[in-house]
């Protein structure tokens, strides 16, 4: 904004403290980052779609806008919403009455779903509609469409403040439901960030220490869910899970570049949209089941122990089935990218058609699909660690040929990440390898030091 809208006619600096003295206004894809915020008897503060506000203090009235795009039919353009303010008239009650702009006032009477959700068995989705106003209730998330023409939801009120770095937010109510019973959608929580900016989101044990879950969830894609990590934006609902305990918190605090772990993604596409995704992390943790709106939905996923998962844990090597299952004949896409891991070796193979795709040359595939095709379509073969510059092993004449220093462990996996040899070298060395034609992986391991080199065995 310019000077004049702000105390002694100065533009403030990254995290002063500022008063508004006039109508300002934080467009889309910026960041307002501020100490304490004042308001004075002129001004205001309108925070667009898109926009982002980090300041320090309590207090702060402003409005948040949300652009929200009509479905079409009963499938696209649904979306998972969050308040980012309070009522300053009933702030222990954490509600806030979402208005709209009025030039759209006319047109809301029935033209739009609002759904809070409740976990139980017989009951997913509570209709929290009126033809007046709808409260949403501060760290709960909601389903929300609108059918008739593009509308934007005006969410006025007192901001809530970021967390300061170093220190963690709460949703209202902190613990997460929990059930021991067993159905759909158990101890499945639909939230939502409560501040004006992006916010990182995780899961955690709430007690007298926090100790780390996971930073897995699941945001709104159309009318279905895809599995994702990271950062939630403001006004946006994730579902998280409280699944094998009771005192399950979800943590929010400001967003960070750093990676909180080491995974596989992949994004599965047609026609350019996004469809459903899946990740492969590495460490040790439990997974995220597989949920679904639409059980019939185009779906990626692993199965492990006759249960569905969106994330699996797995080791530094190996094999992971991949499991598919389209909606519709077509085209579709994997694309796959790595986060704070290196791959040494990195292969799907195509169980229906044998395709063997390199994904450290190609990160994506294309392929065809039936919707009567069986679902255990893929095979991931890995390997991660970098994989060394110089060449340290050949293969000549039925023989391995190894170039090392010192003693380590030789490891040999097949292309399918089977053990076919594994033995104490000292040194280099000529180790008998009577192997079938193909590619294998090499690992030398000494220590916390690991090379891996691919050979082709002719």
């Amino acid at each position: 904004n310019v000077a004049s809208n702000w105390k002694n006619n100065v533009v403030p600096a990254e995290g002063e403290d500022v008063t508004i003295n006039a109508a300002c206004v934080i467009p889309a894809n910026y960041i307002a980052i501020a100490g304490n915020v004042t308001i004075g008897e002129t001004g205001s503060l309108t925070i667009k779609d898109g926009g982002q506000l980090i300041h320090t203090n309590e207090g702060v009235v402003a409005t948040v806008e949300k652009a929200i795009t009509p479905y079409t039919g009963n499938k696209d353009n649904y979306y998972l919403i969050s308040s980012p303010v309070y009522d300053e008239e009933t702030y222990t009650e954490y509600e806030v009455n979402i208005t709209y702009p009025e030039d759209v006032t006319n047109m809301l009477a029935n033209n739009y779903d609002l759904y809070g959700f409740d976990y139980t068995k017989d009951l997913e989705w509570i209709n929290q509609k009126s033809a007046d106003n709808f409260y949403l209730w501060k760290g709960d998330g909601y389903l929300y469409a609108n059918n008739g023409q593009d509308v934007t939801l005006q969410f006025t009120g007192v901001l809530n403040p970021v967390p300061e770095e170093g220190f963690v937010g709460f949703i209202q109510g902190a613990l997460l439901k929990y059930t021991e019973d067993e159905y759909d959608f158990a101890n499945w929580n639909l939230v939502g960030n409560p501040y004006p900016c992006e916010v990182e989101i995780f899961t955690c044990n709430y007690g007298s220490s926090l100790t780390w879950v996971s930073d897995d969830f699941y945001r709104i894609n159309g009318e279905e869910i895809v599995a994702s990590s990271g950062v939630v934006a403001p006004m946006e609902g994730v579902f998280v899970i409280s699944e094998g305990s009771s005192n399950i918190a979800v943590g929010m605090q400001p967003s960070s570049s750093e990676g909180k772990g080491r995974s596989l993604n992949l994004n599965l596409t047609q026609n350019g949209k996004l469809i459903d995704a899946a990740r492969v992390r590495f460490g040790e943790g439990n997974g995220m089941p597989k949920i679904q709106l639409n059980p019939n939905h185009t779906k990626l996923f692993f199965t492990k122990e006759n249960k569905d998962f969106a994330v699996v844990y797995g080791e530094a090597e190996g094999e992971m089935p991949v499991s598919f299952k389209a909606e519709n004949n077509g085209t579709y896409t994997l694309s796959f990218s790595n986060e704070n891991v290196e791959f040494s070796y990195m292969h799907l193979i195509d169980n229906m058609t044998g395709n063997d795709v390199d994904l450290l040359e190609t990160p994506s595939y294309s392929f065809e699909a039936k919707t009567t095709d069986y679902a255990s379509r893929f095979k991931l073969v890995f390997a991660t660690g970098n994989a060394s510059d110089d060449h340290f092993a050949y293969f000549s004449n039925g023989s391995l040929v190894i170039n090392n220093e010192g003693n380590a462990t030789m490891n040999v996996y097949d292309v399918t990440g089977r053990l076919v040899n594994t033995q104490r070298i000292d040194g280099s060395c000529q180790v008998s390898f009577n192997a079938a034609s193909g590619v294998y992986m090499i690992q030398l391991v000494n220590g916390n030091d690991t090379k891996t080199q691919k050979i082709v065995v002719k």
